[in-house]
């Protein structure tokens, strides 16, 4: 077949579409998806727009509590450890950059890892004040939020000493897997989750 022949193939199939899309527009019910459907786009480009808005003022606001969410060899010196930081209270988490490596495929981030990669190319964390927790961040903020709602006047002093204690508690006991199952769903982690020990921030 040569390219005049596919051409004309392709010319008679959006024929026959295009008179069978023309009558289905005549129908009530399909007129009415078109509309909803042409809404609904809008409402969640202004949605997805007002969350970004949002999130970056919440990052913006936060006076972090930053702990160590990933480290990995430097490329350049691979006797050296390059880290990552993550906040305790806003979520803020630098191992975005580095999800895939050192290569990023923007458009395989999700929404919130847009969001935070985007932050984080314009305004790095500032590190002078991190504290000495190493601890995937999901797991660390949820122990937090724990101690926070037992505790919400404590210090950002205390509050990473009760975290240090539990973590140790956590890291210092045997769990089955029945004991882990009921642990995240204690602390509302994500039902696949298994990162509990320090050096699962090196991977």
């Amino acid at each position: 077949m040569n390219n005049k022949e596919a051409y004309n193939i392709a010319i008679n199939e959006l024929e026959i579409i295009e008179k069978e899309y023309n009558e289905l527009k005549k129908d009530e019910k399909v007129r009415r998806y078109n509309q909803l459907k042409f809404r609904r786009d809008i409402l969640i480009a202004d949605k997805n727009d007002f969350y970004k808005r949002y999130k970056n003022e919440e990052y913006n606001n936060c006076k972090h509590l930053l702990i160590t969410t990933y480290a990995k060899p430097s490329r350049l010196d691979k006797s050296k450890v390059v880290t990552y930081c993550g906040c305790l209270k806003c979520g803020l988490n630098e191992k975005v950059l580095n999800v895939n490596g050192w290569f990023i495929d923007y458009d395989q981030l999700s929404l919130d890892e847009q969001i935070m990669f985007d932050f984080l190319s314009n305004k790095p964390l500032k590190k002078e004040n991190v504290t000495d927790i190493e601890c995937d961040l999901e797991l660390a903020r949820a122990i937090y939020n724990k101690i926070m709602e037992a505790h919400p006047k404590i210090s950002d002093k205390k509050a990473i000493k009760y975290l240090g204690i539990a973590l140790d508690n956590i890291r210092n006991i045997d769990m089955t897997n029945e004991r882990k199952e009921s642990r995240v769903k204690r602390l509302g982690l994500r039902k696949d989750f298994n990162d509990w020990q320090k050096d699962d921030v090196m991977n």
